[in-house]
């Protein structure tokens, strides 16, 4: 679980009469993912014939499935050979007749659309009880219609009587501040007009060209949509009953192809002689003597399956793929590395480090019994509404298990929705006793930073650490030594402030200044004297710890503001009572939801920038099985 698992490269060499009952035994053994091969002393391989004709009838089959409504699956079908499935394709001559039922229906819709626009433009002016075809029947006169806020209208009329225009206009209200008005002029002052509606700030509406009143023809127009929507229905039933009749079969004979084009494009990464055919792969190391025993069995000596040593692999470490092994439980966490950044394969995984370090610095952030209970029922209901695949959902489990630590916290300092126990008790009427004293953080301040110091401290000790198990495990035995260095200089460098600090001096203090001095030799030996720079910036790495006492502390602060002011008490009467008692509930839900968003951000922020830092560098990429994926097929 603290690494990815160990990969291995295959290199395949075989007869190329075999190629595609190869390729079809690779693709159903689905345990390794095919690497391009580059050869400089060999051919590249092609496609395999079929390719083309596949490709054809998938594109096809595709469009077919697009256009008909989805029906659900039946059970899997028996596999079939590919001269079956194309044989079987080309049999449905479903292609023409359904593209003249979509080219169809999609001319009713446009139809329809036009309409709909037509019927709102005319909508517009459905209060006006005349022949609209009169409009336009003088040569003498124009007439513009226009949009208006009532207040703006009587400017409008102003500014054509000052310009000497001779008008009549007939206006309908729109809604409380809108008029809709059309406005008949002289023929030749529609510049004027136009400039007037501008200053006004109207909007020009188009007229439409109807005859009759706006009522009638709006009725016309929804008698028109009401017969093509009779008309899209019988459409789109006769589709559905086209989608029952070939829908399974169109979907099975789509996959059986699918494979097929798999199978067929994957030898593109191949390379060739004139008689052999050469690829190479990346799968887990355990999978190896299976996939080589699978061809041994099935092919003889007609395929040679060879394992690359440990020193080529070392050479393409960058280009080896990522397969993570972590337990179902930490599936959440796991989500948390992968959206940052997936290890490498030679890395540390640090899935299983976040699922343990990062609660409890979310835990110590947040620190409140009540808090934690709250925010983890948010995190449940959150995980309820969300979408199974969707972002919430992963994000959901970690608030729910990093809230665990923050109710033990909590009772660490002693915080119920910012009270303390006794206080709270007293809130309700009873006076106790302190059961115990907790470290309430508003009034331990020096304290709480110091442990948060203090367990900064420890995790980047840590992250030394795991960088020293990574470069030791890699064979990069001079970084190795300089992580351990860095874990003297460290504790060193902190007994030799403590010794300062205290006053105190012996051999403690030349311990410390000893240790210091040759863990710098070593990290300048191991790093070189970028490692000296290093210095200031892992101390900010430990003090960036200090953050978890701030955010606490806004917290506790929102908290003990809210309890202040708005604590429903029937001591204040009831009308008091009723109003703060959901202020005062929101207050605190609201504070929960800011804490666990804010531990969210900032407790990753601790653990990506400053704990990663030190062990591990990502980049990597996901491991890609070259696998069948069946779902209306059977295997054979």
């Amino acid at each position: 679980m603290f690494f990815p698992v160990k990969m291995a490269k295959a290199r395949i060499v075989g007869i190329r009469s075999q190629l595609p009952e190869f390729v079809k035994t690779l693709h159903e053994a689905g345990i390794a993912q095919v690497k391009e091969i580059s050869p400089e002393h060999f051919r590249k391989e092609s496609a395999l014939d079929f390719f083309a004709e596949v490709s054809e009838e998938l594109v096809k089959l595709e469009a077919l499935k697009k256009s008909l409504p989805e029906v659900p699956a039946e059970k899997p079908r028996p596999e079939m050979t590919v001269a079956q499935a194309l044989k079987e394709a080309k049999k449905l001559g479903l292609s023409e007749k359904i593209t003249g039922i979509r080219e169809k229906k999609d001319a009713l819709l446009s139809k329809k659309q036009d309409l709909l626009d037509t019927q709102k433009n005319i909508s517009l002016f459905s209060k006006f009880n005349f022949d609209f075809s009169k409009l336009f029947e003088s040569s003498l006169v124009d007439v513009v219609a226009a949009k208006f806020l009532k207040k703006n209208f009587f400017l409008f009329t102003k500014e054509l009587s000052e310009h000497k225009i001779n008008f009549e206009f007939v206006e309908k209200e729109l809604d409380k501040e809108n008029l809709v008005v059309l406005v008949a002029f002289e023929k030749n002052k529609e510049a004027f007009v136009r400039l007037a509606l501008e200053k006004t700030q109207a909007t020009i509406e188009n007229i439409p060209h109807i005859t009759g009143e706006p009522l009638q023809a709006i009725a016309e127009i929804r008698k028109e949509i009401s017969i093509i929507e009779k008309q899209l229905e019988a459409i789109d039933s006769g589709l559905l009953a086209l989608s029952k009749e070939h829908y399974a079969a169109i979907c099975f004979i789509s996959e059986i192809l699918e494979i097929e084009s798999e199978q067929a494009l994957v030898s593109s990464k191949f390379a060739r002689t004139e008689d052999l055919f050469v690829l190479e792969a990346y799968l887990p190391e355990k999978d190896f003597e299976k996939l080589a025993n699978l061809f041994s069995e099935k092919f003889g000596e007609r395929v040679y399956v060879e394992k690359a040593s440990k020193h080529e692999l070392h050479m393409e470490i960058d280009e080896i793929p990522t397969l993570l092994d972590n337990p179902k439980q930490l599936s959440a966490f796991e989500f948390m590395t992968r959206f940052v950044s997936l290890p490498k394969s030679f890395d540390i995984d640090p899935t299983i480090v976040f699922a343990f370090v990062f609660p409890i610095v979310y835990g110590m952030m947040l620190g409140d019994v009540g808090y934690g209970l709250l925010s983890i029922a948010f995190a449940l209901a959150l995980m309820k509404i969300s979408a199974p695949d969707g972002l919430l959902r992963p994000i959901s489990a970690v608030w729910a298990v990093a809230a665990i630590p923050s109710i033990f916290f909590g009772i660490f300092f002693d915080e119920y929705f910012g009270f303390s126990h006794v206080h709270l008790a007293e809130k309700f009427g009873f006076h106790i006793e302190p059961i115990y004293h907790g470290l309430e953080r508003l009034h331990n301040i020096q304290t709480v930073l110091i442990l948060t110091i203090g367990l900064g401290f420890a995790i980047i000790l840590l992250g030394f650490f795991l960088g020293f198990i990574r470069e030791w495990r890699e064979g990069n035995k001079s970084h190795a030594v300089g992580k351990l260095a860095w874990i003297t200089l460290l504790i060193s460098g902190t007994a030799l402030l403590a010794s300062v600090a205290l006053g105190t001096d012996g051999m403690v203090g030349t311990a410390a200044i000893v240790g210091f001095v040759a863990s710098l030799a070593v990290i300048v030996k191991a790093e070189g004297m970028i490692g000296l720079i290093e210095i200031p910036s892992v101390a900010g790495n430990i003090l960036s710890f200090a953050r978890i006492l701030a955010v606490g502390l806004a917290s506790v602060v929102v908290a003990a503001t809210i309890n202040d002011m708005v604590f429903p008490t029937l001591e204040n009467g009831l009308v008091f009572f009723l109003i703060s008692l959901p202020i005062f509930l929101f207050g605190h839900a609201f504070n929960t939801f800011l804490g666990m968003f804010e531990g969210l951000i900032q407790g990753a922020r601790l653990n990506y920038v400053e704990f990663y830092s030190k062990f591990y560098s990502g980049g990597g990429k996901d491991f890609s099985p070259f696998r069948v994926k069946r779902k209306f097929s059977k295997g054979r």
